[in-house]
């Protein structure tokens, strides 16, 4: 099985720092569909256990963050949503927080999936950041951008206990 991180690993970590996990997330979301310009992995992909994964270092990586809501737009039937839901429960905070506004984008974007009944029981395992940040680690780290984000910043994120003033899919690169 092509797994992004073991499962033990996402309830403990809130990113990933190391290049040969997030390449094996890409390369996962290749074999998925998701356009990347990585060799994709040969196994099987266990969806359930990489949105986790991503959620746990969506703060570090835009791109892979945003391509992985695509899909979940457009794909969200082929999650099973009582095991996300149970995966989710026992993840980190942080992982939540990150999963929650993942989940929500994908539902609500205007170019999301609208009601997708497989995210309910997930989203209520879900809950904001207490304290409040730029969706991205890059923009948390500058004061000029952050103060951007945190006064543009779209109620949707802000549920989320995020800052970030785009909610564009890039649903042709899956």
């Amino acid at each position: 099985m092509c797994r992004a991180l073991p499962a033990s690993k996402v309830s403990s970590i809130s990113t990933v720092t190391t290049n040969p996990e997030v390449n094996r997330l890409y390369a996962a979301w290749r074999r998925l569909g998701v356009n990347f310009s990585v060799t994709s992995c040969t196994e099987m992909v266990e969806v359930e256990p990489l949105i986790l994964a991503t959620a746990a270092i969506a703060g570090a990586d835009e791109r892979l963050t945003i391509c992985a809501i695509s899909w979940l737009a457009r794909y969200h039937s082929f999650v099973d949503g009582r095991r996300l839901s149970e995966l989710t429960r026992d993840s980190a905070p942080t992982v939540r927080s990150y999963l929650g506004i993942t989940l929500s984008l994908a539902i609500e974007a205007p170019d999301g999936a609208g009601r997708a009944p497989q995210y309910e029981a997930a989203l209520a395992h879900c809950k904001p950041l207490r304290r409040p940040r730029a969706l991205y680690d890059n923009i948390e780290a500058l004061p000029a951008f952050r103060e951007w984000a945190r006064t543009h910043g779209l109620p949707l994120y802000r549920r989320w206990g995020f800052w970030h003033d785009d909610v564009t899919l890039k649903l042709v690169s899956v």
